[in-house]
């Protein structure tokens, strides 16, 4: 009785784990293309507005490509974990100095718009979401960038 039912807790752990790994790959579909920046605030600071159109993220698979006007500014690799509450994801950057820094972060996702927030790398990883003075957080909203015809 007893390694039946170790067995059955064994089964539905894996396929648990299946399940996680099916909503982290729906919600990395959900994250594929163009994206324009919306909004930003770190650490209780915003850049000028006319500054946030400027900034564009592409995302193909697991890589993303910050630019700005169109000029690479930051690339880099992520993973998302919607199991967690709230959903977390974890970008790995390589710095100019070719250092990987991985800042670990939360995210939703709502139709074209993404928002996600980040604490600096080393630092624990935000439990809500916010970009106060003091926070060292970094809050950005991004809306799905329209398709040219």
């Amino acid at each position: 009785m007893r390694t039946r039912m170790l067995l059955v807790v064994g089964l539905a752990a894996l396929l648990g784990a299946e399940d996680a790994k099916k909503d982290a790959g729906k919600d990395q579909d959900k994250l594929q293309g163009d994206w324009v920046m919306e909004s930003s605030e770190r650490n209780g600071e915003k850049p000028p507005a006319e500054e946030l159109s400027k900034l564009r993220r592409t995302i193909k698979g697991n890589k993303m490509t910050i630019t700005h006007d169109g000029n690479v500014v930051v690339e880099g690799t992520f993973k998302v974990d919607p199991a967690k509450k709230p959903r977390a994801i974890d970008v790995t950057l390589k710095g100019e100095d070719g250092e990987e820094r991985t800042l670990h972060g939360i995210y939703e996702i709502d139709g074209d718009r993404q928002k996600v927030c980040y604490a600096q790398p080393g630092k624990d990883r935000p439990k809500e979401f916010g970009a106060a003075e003091g926070s060292g957080h970094t809050l950005s909203v991004w809306k799905k960038a329209k398709k040219e015809k």
